[in-house]
């Protein structure tokens, strides 16, 4: 159940990713959909699979450190805050 929660999340970050048109914009999406995941990963492992919820939570919290990065990076290398 952990690999089906992964991938169901996989699939709802490239679907959602494909509401942005930007950089920007496709951080922005990144980090609201996690934290929709995360909400969803905290209700199923409170009343439903504990192992869908770890997979759920472990991509959440990846493509969130991924969005952290590309931030830093563009923050150290490029001298701008690219979230605004």
């Amino acid at each position: 159940m952990v690999a089906a929660g992964a991938g169901v999340t996989v699939l709802w970050f490239l679907i959602t990713m494909l509401l942005a048109v930007d950089l920007t914009s496709t951080l922005w999406v990144i980090l609201v959909a996690s934290v929709f995941a995360a909400g969803a990963a905290s209700v199923l492992a409170r009343y439903g699979d504990r192992g869908a919820a770890t997979g759920i939570a472990a991509v959440a919290g990846t493509a969130s450190a991924v969005v952290g990065a590309v931030v830093e990076w563009h923050a150290f290398v490029g001298g701008a805050w690219i979230l605004w």
